[in-house]
């Protein structure tokens, strides 16, 4: 301000800078690394998760899928940076192509499995999860935990959506499927039994009392079990724990075997101008160095093939267990609009939150979705007002 000195703006935080590169979180393992590379390469960026949006971003899957339409395609750049693509694994692009535009660059990804902490359960009397376990061997678990130590202490539980997203995926549900004359499954036997089945687990855990604790408990060894990715590996070896336990998600009897891609990626906003740095970006991430950073912290799958092969060694049990379930991730929401993907949001979590049947609640969210799907793509009219036709006695 002339004559005034200089002031911090209200609301700084919504600001969107050209030099800044907002994650997430900018605690992961690899922050380091690429903030080392940044002042090697691009000294004017700056990492940052104190921004909401920023004109680069590093974002994870939901939020991609939700916000597509605000990102650049980057097919062009991509096709530039990485012209043989023989060592990208290029599966998990896959969902992040809307109208054959490339609107995220995967750097990393995950399959979502059970972790569990062997001493907890130990110090409970509680035995060890197996492969081939199933949600009513999970739930005498839980149980078992519940009587002998504190809720928060027996698993992190939230009503977020890539969390109860892996149950519904494994009752054989979904919340839309865009292949079916009714997509929206919202109310679909197999969705409402996943959510059910997840309220369950909220009301043994006494939900909403633990989700905030997650780094203090899980992290610091005092958390029973907890729903993540290989993502977790690399933080827990930073609190120099090795000895967790990994096994698949439970089965659900009649479902899918199946669980939710965890992606980290580079998004650019549809109003940058500076390309150069898009490049340099992009370069940097998918970098030799970067990649391999990411396989000796065992922070995921790296999508570069030989970075991958050089982290995960198949004769490591719980290695073993990240590649057998990578084989069998759903990767898309199938919420590619803001609005949408709110509206779900908060309906799905209200009824979590209930202690009343969701099914009511379940249908009349499903019939506003019908309802908001069919007025976007232009068919609601047809179905409500249709001309009356005159009737020709013969």
């Amino acid at each position: 301000v002339p004559r005034g000195g200089s002031y911090v703006q209200d609301k700084w935080q919504d600001r969107v800078l050209h030099t800044n590169v907002t994650a997430y979180l900018t605690d992961r393992p690899w922050c380091g690394e690429l903030e080392r590379l940044l002042r090697d390469k691009l000294p004017e960026m700056h990492l940052t998760s104190q921004f909401t949006e920023s004109m680069y971003e590093i974002q994870t899957t939901a939020t991609v899928q939700a916000h597509h339409d605000e990102y650049m395609d980057l097919q062009a750049v991509f096709d530039e940076c990485v012209p043989n693509k023989d060592d990208i694994d290029l599966k998990p692009f896959e969902s992040f192509y809307f109208d054959g535009k490339l609107v995220g660059i995967p750097f990393v990804y995950s399959p979502r499995v059970m972790f569990y902490n062997p001493a907890v359960l130990a110090e409970a009397g509680c035995p060890p999860p197996e492969a081939g376990w199933d949600w009513d061997d999970f739930v005498k678990r839980i149980k078992l935990l519940r009587n002998r130590i504190e809720p928060e202490r027996i698993i992190y539980w939230t009503t977020d959506p890539y969390y109860w997203i892996n149950i519904v995926l494994r009752c054989g549900g979904t919340l839309i499927n865009p292949g079916l004359a009714d997509p929206v499954r919202i109310d679909s036997q197999e969705t409402v039994r996943g959510l059910e089945l997840y309220r369950e687990l909220g009301q043994l855990v006494n939900r909403g009392l633990n989700q905030t604790v997650y780094a203090d408990f899980f992290e610091k060894r005092n958390m029973a079990f907890y729903i993540g990715g290989r993502d977790c590996v690399a933080r827990l070896r930073k609190e120099g724990w090795k000895e967790l336990g990994v096994v698949p998600l439970p089965g659900i009897a009649g479902g899918v075997d199946t669980t939710m891609q965890v992606t980290e990626l580079l998004c650019v906003r549809k109003n940058c101008v500076n390309m150069a740095a898009v490049r340099v970006l992009l370069r940097l991430l998918l970098s030799k160095s970067f990649q391999e950073n990411l396989a000796r912290l065992k922070y995921g799958i790296p999508v570069l093939k030989s970075a991958a092969a050089e982290g995960l060694d198949s004769a490591d049990s719980q290695d073993a267990l990240f590649l057998q379930e990578a084989a069998k991730v759903r990767r898309h929401y199938n919420l590619d609009s803001p609005s949408l993907f709110d509206m779900i949001a908060k309906g799905i979590r209200i009824c979590l939150e209930s202690d009343m049947d969701i099914r009511p609640g379940l249908a009349q969210l499903a019939n506003a979705v019908r309802t908001y799907m069919a007025i976007k793509n232009n068919s609601w009219s047809l179905s409500v007002y249709q001309p009356e036709k005159e009737v020709v006695n013969v």
